[in-house]
Formats: structure tokens, sequence, C-alpha cells
């Protein structure tokens, strides 16, 4: 299962629907993209007094989750769902783009965010709203 920026930040904020996602994830594999850090540090450094307090603290969050780097695979799967996107007039961010085409590269079919709009438009792509 994938969690999105929007997870991220609220498990941050101490939501406790997120944190009962985290935490309620035992035994099962958590991934997220370097692209969701991309946006959960932006949010941090907008929104934050201390970003490297909060940066520190989102970082000993992230040690519980594995990480997915945008490669090549990813890249190209990212821009198929994004030009059949636009070829349908239902475009959606580049970056839930970027997001949507690692999960699937890698292999991974479920997301976990607040974002269903986007991300329901993604074929292969099964959306868990918390």
């Amino acid at each position: 299962m994938l969690v999105d920026s929007t997870l991220l930040m609220d498990f941050h904020k101490g939501d406790p629907k997120a944190t009962r996602i985290v935490q309620g994830s035992t035994g099962q594999d958590l991934y997220t993209t370097e692209i969701s850090i991309f946006e959960t540090a932006t949010g941090i450094y907008r929104m934050t007094h201390n970003p490297s307090r909060a940066l520190t603290l989102t970082n000993i969050m992230l040690k519980n989750l594995h990480i997915l780097e945008l490669d090549r695979t990813s890249t190209l799967k990212a821009a198929e769902l994004r030009a059949d996107l636009l070829n349908k007039g239902k475009p959606i961010q580049p970056t839930d783009c970027l997001i949507a085409g690692i999960a699937l590269a890698h292999g991974i079919n479920q997301i976990v965010t607040l974002n269903k709009t986007d991300f329901e438009r993604i074929p292969g792509l099964s959306v868990l709203a918390y």
C-alpha cells in the first residue's frame, strides 16, 4: 500500500485517522515516494515556523516506510498515464501522475490519500480514503 503526501502531512500533524493507518499497518509494508516527500517537505517549509525540527520528525517517521524513487520505468508509466488523461480531457496534477506511475511500476495498486478525485482517475489504482 502506498501512502500519499496527504497522509504524511496529516500523520505529521498528529491526525488520529492517519496515525491509525500507519500504526495499524503492522505486518503490512507501507510505501511512499520521493515525490510525496517533496510535497510534504514543501508543506512543512510553508506552514512551519521551525522547519528543521519538523523535518527531523518527518525523517523519523519515514524510517518506517519503504521509499520508492522515480526511475525510468516509473517516469514512462507516469507519462503514459498523463497523456491518457490529457487526451480524455481529465488532467490531474503532474506530481500525482508521477506518484501513480511510481506505484504502478512497482506493482503497487492501492494508494491511501485524501486526494480521491485525482487518483480515482488512474486506471489500475484503487484509492483508500481515510
